[in-house]
């Protein structure tokens, strides 16, 4: 057998056991309680540009430009800038230049995040602003998602502001199924 027909027969073999995985997952459920639609990663960086992914769902399936993207049940990592008939792009909440409002969950304290690619997230706040490293970063809508986790934070007391960096809660390389929930405007 030449190398090209045992690379395609190992091809089929992986779209065989993907497919009843995705049934399986399906069949038990193997979701977020709720209203979620369940999708699998096909592409991300460097197949896709940076902080985006690229999942095997789309309109057909209800999937629709602004839903939320979860890891589990509240771990938001972003939502679907581009849905289509069978795919979606997901732009992460680490996307350049993308802010949204949160709080921090420790003292509930209001805060703008904007993403700065490569996974970081970072924040310019007032110098006496309660927060730390490790302080996990919330996003209200009809739940709290955790959105990041602050990983420094620096001083310059000459302009009074503090530079908090901070990244996404989960590693992107490793996540493989995502749950999508239909955006809710409060």
């Amino acid at each position: 057998m030449s190398e090209k027909e045992n690379y395609r027969l190992i091809m089929v073999d992986y779209e065989s056991i993907k497919y009843e995985n995705q049934k399986l997952r399906d069949e038990l459920e193997v979701k977020p309680a709720g209203n979620f639609i369940t999708a699998s990663v096909v592409a991300r960086p460097p197949q896709m540009p940076l902080d985006s992914l690229l999942l095997d769902r789309g309109t057909e399936d209800g999937i629709n430009n602004g839903d939320f993207v979860l890891v589990g049940e509240r771990i938001l990592i972003g939502r679907v800038a581009k849905a289509t008939g069978n795919k979606a792009v997901v732009a992460l909440s680490s996307f350049a230049n993308v802010a949204s409002y949160g709080c921090i969950a420790r003292t509930n304290e209001p805060l703008e995040i904007k993403g700065m690619g490569g996974g970081n997230i970072e924040a310019k706040i007032p110098i006496d602003f309660d927060i730390v490293v490790g302080d996990k970063i919330m996003v209200n809508n009809s739940f709290n998602y955790l959105v990041a986790v602050v990983g420094s934070t620096e001083e310059d007391r000459s302009s009074g502001f503090k530079d908090i960096l901070m990244s996404l809660p989960v590693n992107i390389s490793k996540i493989n199924i995502v749950f999508i929930a239909p955006f809710i405007s409060e």
